[in-house]
């Protein structure tokens, strides 16, 4: 299944809305959602149900939070999604 950038990010915020953050756009760096720790984790499992992909340990372990933009997020959805098909 094909997924627009619109259509992640409104997913994407929707979770950060549950954690109680703050919106961002696809420009932002990912901790200007100024979620906690606890609230990346239900991101991550979140996006992964929801686009049935699997983020590898090793991407988790290697989050730079403070570089990590909302677009490179969903670039990297886009490629795990790609890779299931």
């Amino acid at each position: 299944m094909k997924y627009n950038n619109t259509d992640i990010l409104s997913h994407i915020n929707k979770i950060i809305k549950q954690e109680h953050g703050t919106r961002v756009e696809l420009d932002n760096l990912l901790i200007d959602s100024e979620i906690d720790s606890f609230g990346y984790a239900i991101l991550f499992l979140e996006l992964e149900d929801k686009y049935n992909i699997k983020f590898t340990p090793e991407y988790a372990k290697d989050i730079d939070y403070k570089k990590l933009k909302v677009s490179d997020l969903i670039e990297h959805i886009h490629t795990l999604v790609s890779k299931l098909q």
